[in-house]
């Protein structure tokens, strides 16, 4: 098994960072491995949806400390460096059509709270948790976390969280709604592949259309969204999907996705 491993499930992708003995933390190798995954699952015609996750007890720790530390001076151009793949990672989970689901098998520390937020949903093992950690060693967050938990949070909230470093627990984070779902550890990889395989059963191009509308939320005016919204449901009126739905909910039957 190497850094990142890709494993395909019928329309499933699952896609694992491991590196446990640095709790998943992010080096270039990581980076660059988890951006390639995330590319090679968009640009895959037979994937509706990813999981990703990780080995050990931990989602991941956000960027290797030790790589930072190793790094020659100045340091910023390690920094920048990083931040690349980072970036690259964030904006491809956000922007491809597929739906991306974060399995927290463990605590998301750092980048890897973005990384966590950065997915369009959430399934945490009971003992997982967030944890910002940047200003415990000095840093400002990335990967969009300043973004992603004020929206999430509130800014008050996500301004605590970021000064103090508090904890957030799976079951706190579920009541905030910062995750959708919470399994118990010893069926977490079970339960949370079930809510994934769900996700890929459904309408591939409304669910598409739905995230692009969430993701532009986040800074679009009312008017633009109304007008992508309008977009988004003409679309979809024309697919298959659109066919089957109707007529199953007129028969009264489950509904059965092809994709588009």
């Amino acid at each position: 098994m190497g850094i990142i491993e890709y494993k395909k499930y019928g329309p499933l992708c699952v896609i694992t960072m491991n590196r446990p003995d640095a709790m998943n933390a992010i080096n270039l190798e990581l980076g660059s491995g988890l951006l390639k995954a995330l590319l090679d699952a968009e640009y895959d015609g037979g994937i509706r949806a990813i999981l990703l996750t990780g080995t050990g007890k931990s989602f991941s720790s956000g960027g290797d400390v030790k790589s930072m530390l190793s790094a020659p001076d100045p340091k910023g151009k390690f920094f920048k460096e990083l931040t690349v793949y980072l970036n690259g990672i964030m904006n491809t989970i956000r922007m491809m059509d597929k739906p991306v689901i974060a399995g927290m098998n463990g605590t998301a520390a750092g980048a890897g709270v973005s990384l966590a937020l950065a997915c369009d949903l959430i399934a945490a093992a009971r003992s997982a948790k967030f944890n910002l950690a940047y200003t415990k060693i000095g840093l400002t967050p990335d990967g969009g976390a300043t973004a992603l938990l004020s929206y999430h949070a509130g800014p008050k909230r996500a301004m605590e969280y970021i000064l103090l470093n508090q904890d957030i627990p799976s079951q706190q984070a579920l009541e905030m709604g910062l995750v959708n779902r919470v399994f118990d550890d010893a069926a977490f990889m079970e339960q949370a592949t079930a809510f994934a395989q769900t996700i890929a059963a459904g309408p591939t191009v409304a669910f598409a259309y739905a995230k692009r509308n969430m993701n532009q939320a986040y800074s679009s005016s009312m008017e633009r969204i109304l007008e992508l919204e309008r977009e988004g449901i003409a679309a979809c009126g024309n697919t298959e999907d659109f066919k089957e739905a109707s007529a199953a909910f007129i028969e009264k039957r489950r509904p059965v996705f092809r994709g588009r």
